[in-house]
């Protein structure tokens, strides 16, 4: 997964890059089916013949990920099994769309700027969706979700299973075609999370964005900003 950090998402004339999670630390109840993720990726192909796709994961969703690869034509690379946090930081920072489960990585995501389409089943979106703007979050809102289960006490799953594919694939589409977050965001972004860091004295964290291609990003004038602090700053105390 290295090889990912060596673009930066702000170059130009570069083809749009889809993260697909399927996983989920909370439990079964809510991940959707990994079959969806594979036709989803699929289906993303067809429909953004341009892009590129990249499957995440870390060491317990490897054999998910593995398998959705599998599935799906055996030609997007799996990434993050052997990153550490900083690492799978600066992977997600190069992101144009993270399609996701409620998870710990669709909160990174969202913390370094990268929109998400998000599946919500059995846990609230009002409570724990994704941070800032350009987010999709799709949830069905059955009666009986939320339910904060690890696994569906009625064994259907249905809050998540009655999300299809073309649902999920044109909520890629709106985000994707929304772009709110333009090249200087991006710059502002990557130079907060740099300086978040920094600050806390994580040099091991702090080599993979400057890997990622922030030197140039670093020499601008341009004064990073607040914007992860609050978001992510607890998380490194």
């Amino acid at each position: 997964g290295q090889d990912v950090l060596l673009v930066p998402r702000w170059a130009k004339d570069r083809s749009p890059r889809i993260g697909l999670f399927a996983g989920a630390e909370f439990g079964p109840s809510k991940r959707w089916p990994w079959q969806r993720f594979a036709e989803l990726s699929r289906d993303l192909r067809r429909q953004q013949p341009a892009s590129r796709q990249i499957i995440l994961a870390g060491p317990k969703e490897l054999w998910v990920a593995v398998r959705i690869h599998e599935e799906s034509g055996k030609i997007h690379p799996v990434v993050g099994a052997d990153l550490d946090l900083g690492q799978l930081a600066a992977v997600m920072a190069q992101l144009d769309l993270l399609v996701t489960n409620d998870s710990g990585p669709m909160h990174l995501a969202a913390a370094v700027g990268t929109p998400c389409v998000a599946l919500f089943g059995p846990t609230d979106p009002t409570r724990t969706a994704p941070a800032g703007l350009g987010h999709e979050v799709l949830y069905t809102g059955r009666w009986c979700s939320p339910c904060f289960r690890r696994r569906c006490p009625l064994l259907h799953h249905r809050c998540l299973r009655e999300i299809d594919v073309e649902v999920a694939a044109r909520a890629c589409r709106r985000a994707l075609a929304a772009e709110i977050t333009g090249p200087e965001q991006q710059k502002e972004i990557a130079l907060s999370l740099l300086e978040l860091f920094q600050a806390h004295q994580l040099p091991h964290l702090v080599e993979p964005l400057l890997q990622s291609g922030l030197e140039e990003a670093a020499g601008e004038t341009q004064q990073p900003g607040p914007l992860l602090r609050q978001s992510v700053g607890a998380d490194l105390q």
